[in-house]
């Protein structure tokens, strides 16, 4: 028991550090981050976008997954082994179907909010523009009608995403599961 009280805690600091990450407005980190990232040859980069939405989104995804993973009972993996499932087995065909729901919802608004992302791109993109950085110049020209064509873009895979996520995201998932 002393050793599962101790993976508790360090997995709960690790939570606690990723979310104390989370307190920096991206505002404050975004010029020291592209600082780096041209030194290390990142800007105008998929792979320097992506690690600078890393950096807000993770805390984010450990947020919902660890309390997602957390509701699963550990008997149904007990009862999976019972049964001659082996680890990997136990976990794509029970633990992964039962965590579906959470799994759709970090995937859904990690990928709104890498969607819709503007700080990261604007510091980091300078030749090559995201569609919120590109509405952000047509709103800065005036241009009423390109304003709402590409606020209509940015928001049809939205709906798109939303609506194939949605089927997953139900309640009393676990209803039901174990006996009392």
């Amino acid at each position: 028991m002393p050793y599962q009280d101790l993976i508790k805690k360090i997995k709960y600091a690790v939570i606690l550090t990723l979310f104390f990450t989370r307190m920096f407005p991206n505002v404050g980190i975004a010029l020291p981050i592209s600082v780096t990232f041209l030194k290390w040859h990142l800007l105008d980069t998929n792979t320097g976008l992506i690690m600078a939405h890393l950096i807000e989104q993770l805390p984010f995804i450990a947020w919902i997954l660890v309390s997602t993973f957390e509701t699963i009972p550990i008997d149904l993996e007990e009862a999976a082994a019972i049964d001659g499932a082996g680890r990997i087995k136990t976990l794509i065909k029970v633990v992964f179907p039962l965590a579906a729901p959470g799994l759709a919802v970090a995937a859904m608004f990690t990928w709104l909010n890498s969607w819709n992302e503007f700080t990261y791109a604007l510091y980091l993109s300078l030749t090559t523009k995201t569609l919120p950085l590109q509405i952000y110049y047509y709103v800065l020209r005036g241009g009423f009608f390109q304003q709402a064509a590409y606020s209509t873009i940015l928001t049809i895979p939205v709906l798109i995403i939303t609506f194939a996520l949605q089927r997953y995201i139900r309640s009393d998932y676990l209803g039901g599961a174990i006996k009392g």
